[in-house]
């Protein structure tokens, strides 16, 4: 094989790569737009449970359980659940396949130009959390709270696509872990009495 159509085999190969690149960040957008949107349902249904004159129980073990409790460990599963199906499972196939895509543009990039979109991506897609401001203070306060890895490179404090994808599913698995605390310690949870 000469090198026009090694080149030419490569560049259907980069496309290739590119599309699959597409494939899997699509369906981990969608992963997160189900989540967002089953996570918004759950407020709102905590929401419509507030605003009852009776706070609505529900007997189990001896036990007295607020409705709303069953909820937030609802949203700590499902938050986990899709933080597991999104972070461990697809996200993976996707850096494979931005893995794949910067081993085929090293090969181009020797012969022809034009073919630095993977590296691109990767090295324009981090959040820089350098500058001192509340937002990014608070944004490295979560990611060490979360244990989601902060990334220092050249000085600067970035958060990396698995950094986002822990912060944006796991404070809502903790948040709604401290409310059921909160809740269940002030009355949520209450012994049913044998009268």
């Amino acid at each position: 094989m000469d090198k026009d159509q090694s080149i030419a085999l490569s560049v259907e190969a980069w496309k290739k790569t590119i599309d699959v690149q597409q494939h899997f960040n699509e369906i981990c957008m969608k992963i997160r737009n189900v989540y967002a949107t089953l996570l918004a349902g759950l407020f709102a249904l905590i929401g419509i449970l507030e605003t009852r004159t009776e706070d609505v129980m529900m007997s189990a073990f001896g036990l007295e359980i607020h409705g709303i409790l069953l909820i937030l460990l609802g949203i700590f599963g499902m938050s986990m659940l899709f933080y597991f199906i999104d972070r461990h499972w697809y996200h993976r196939l996707l850096v494979g396949s931005v893995m794949n895509g910067l081993e085929v543009e090293k090969y181009l990039n020797e012969t022809v130009v034009g073919f630095k979109l993977t590296s691109f991506i990767g090295e324009n897609s981090a959040l820089d959390i350098s500058e001192r401001t509340p937002g990014n203070w608070m944004l490295y306060f979560l990611a060490k709270i979360l244990r989601a890895e902060i990334t220092l490179l050249d000085g600067k404090y970035l958060l990396r696509s698995d950094a986002k994808i822990t912060i944006f599913y796991k404070s809502m698995a903790y948040v709604s872990l401290i409310a059921l605390t909160f809740i269940a310690a002030s009355g949520g949870i209450v012994a049913i009495e044998n009268g």
